[in-house]
């Protein structure tokens, strides 16, 4: 999580002014860089013990190592989220790792291989991308359900594009429009045992899967220019808004999506 001056921050060197998040078990997935890592130090500073994964393990390792060098109480394992099979591993790992609970669920994972008009797309690029974005952030909660309490929360990350889809990302967008649904319906039927579930829907942000977006000075300009603040967000600014929804702070709270954009026009 090294950086230097225009590299995207992840983790904040001041720490957080709470710790909400006391004695919380969290897992987290898609977690060993960008806004999944961002999100995965914030509640670790905030006091949880994280899982983590990603689709390699030295990443996940490298992730790992490096937050427990920073004194978080972090473990993980590879995980590629579109197989079932690795995703029962996974949750199966981090529940037996936590002795049996699992208070707080972040799903993260996205793909976008497609760039180009839905009309032209392939089936099987259809396929992979609602398979990663949506499938697996349903199985993952049908996993966890069993080792969450009373007063657990559910996070999926979204993105504002699912509120006005437009080419060339456009089936990016539309699976990003299934997440939040998918969110809406979750809450009401987990909301009889207690358990929360929200959505945050990030604009750009400065990330390895947005290069394309950003790395091209004119266009980061142009973006710029188009929001209230006038910056892109890194990993980090994120985070902060995903430990509240996770915290008590936001336990009459569910059903819901929080767009984080730096101020842009947002809606269905």
């Amino acid at each position: 999580m090294a950086r230097d001056d225009d590299s995207p921050v992840i983790c904040s060197s001041t720490p957080p002014p709470c710790r909400r998040l006391e004695g919380k078990k969290a897992i987290v997935t898609a977690a060993t860089k960008g806004i999944g890592l961002a999100i995965a130090c914030r509640l670790a500073q905030e006091g949880a013990s994280v899982f983590i994964c990603s689709r390699k393990q030295k990443n996940v390792d490298d992730a790992v190592r490096d937050m427990r060098s920073r004194g978080f109480d972090a473990d993980g394992c590879a995980c590629n989220v579109g197989s079932l099979d690795q995703l029962k591993a996974f949750v199966q790992k981090a529940a037996d790792t936590f002795g049996g609970r699992i208070d707080i669920l972040v799903s993260n994972a996205g793909v976008n291989p497609y760039v180009g008009l839905a009309v032209d797309a392939e089936e099987r690029v259809f396929q992979k991308i609602f398979r990663i974005n949506v499938l697996s952030y349903l199985q993952i909660v049908q996993l966890s359900k069993p080792y969450m309490p009373q007063g657990s929360s559910v996070v999926f990350v979204a993105s504002t594009s699912a509120y006005q889809p437009q080419p060339p990302l456009g089936l990016y967008a539309v699976s990003k429009t299934a997440v939040v649904s998918l969110g809406k319906l979750l809450a009401v039927e987990l909301g009889g045992d207690g358990i929360r579930v929200n959505c945050i829907a990030p604009g750009v942000v400065r990330t390895k899967m947005a290069e394309m977006l950003w790395k091209n000075e004119d266009n980061a300009n142009m973006m710029k220019s188009q929001l209230m603040l006038g910056r892109l967000a890194d990993p980090v600014d994120m985070s902060g808004v995903v430990a509240f929804m996770v915290s008590d702070d936001a336990k009459h709270m569910t059903g819901e999506s929080i767009v984080v954009s730096g101020g842009t026009f947002s809606h269905l």
